[in-house]
């Protein structure tokens, strides 16, 4: 799935490749390290390639409502976004390392 909302993302169709990703966050299971692991790289990889952080940061706002472990990775796209943001102070930091990372990759 990754793949194909990447492609949607290059196509200039975001408003599927958003349909394509909710479901993606629907099918989580945050148990799953490596599941986790994949839609948080996906993710950076979108945006980074200029996808709109805030309707991403939407999407997963459900999914991360029952996983800890994506937390920042929303946080780090509400902030890509302009909004504010309001998490843990633990969740912070990795925030912070999301926005640069993807910051880096954009150039």
């Amino acid at each position: 799935m990754g793949s194909r909302i990447h492609a949607l993302v290059l196509e200039g169709d975001e408003s599927a490749a958003v349909r394509v990703f909710r479901t993606m966050c629907d099918d989580l299971d945050v148990a799953d390290s490596e599941m986790v692991g994949k839609i948080v790289w996906d993710t950076i990889d979108l945006i980074a390639a200029d996808a709109e952080p805030g309707v991403f940061a939407d999407a997963l706002a459900d999914a991360a409502e029952d996983g800890k472990p994506l937390i920042a990775l929303m946080a780090a796209l509400q902030r890509l976004a302009g909004r504010p943001v309001r998490v843990p102070e633990e969740f912070e930091k990795v925030a912070g390392d999301i926005v640069r990372m993807i910051e880096d990759r954009r150039r």
